[in-house]
């Protein structure tokens, strides 16, 4: 019997190179229910994955089990950091929860107070994602020497 060649867990399951494979690739791991997992059961799968990673998974672990661990870590750990994700900063959190708030801002126009109030809790939303999803490390503010004044040209 040929053994079949183990998962590459660094590597989307599906061939990038095509829309299908990243359509597939999106929606298995932007999927709205990897919300409903609890936080033992993600670092549970964060486990598995760095585990399979080396080499040294659970004997009688399953592809299966493999798959469904690197979903769950794909989709709400931080890709840079390997950090556990607030539910609401998670890429399977955008769908429902940008729903919830388009829905909202549709039902509530009808006064002034409550247009601003939507709009500014969907930007909070987005700052929020934003600041969330950052690259660890990459972010800081521009030094006063980097600064320029309007109309001077930088000389390199």
């Amino acid at each position: 019997m040929e053994k079949t060649p183990r998962l590459d867990v660094n590597a989307p399951l599906w061939d990038q190179g095509t829309f299908y494979g990243r359509f597939r690739h999106f929606f298995w791991m932007t999927n709205p229910l990897n919300c409903l997992h609890t936080k033992s059961e993600l670092e549970g799968a964060r486990d598995l994955v760095e585990r399979y990673r080396t080499g040294a998974e659970p004997p009688g672990t399953r592809e299966e089990q493999v798959k469904h661990a690197m979903k769950l870590y794909a989709s709400s750990f931080h890709p840079d950091s390997g950090e556990l994700q607030n539910v609401f900063g998670r890429m399977s959190f955008q769908v429902p929860g940008g729903m919830l708030i388009t829905g909202a801002m549709l039902q509530f126009y009808k006064s002034v107070p409550q247009v601003v109030f939507w709009q500014w809790f969907n930007q909070v939303k987005e700052k929020f994602v934003s600041t969330s999803l950052l690259r660890v490390g990459t972010f800081s503010l521009p030094s006063s020497s980097e600064l320029q004044r309007p109309g001077q040209l930088h000389k390199s």
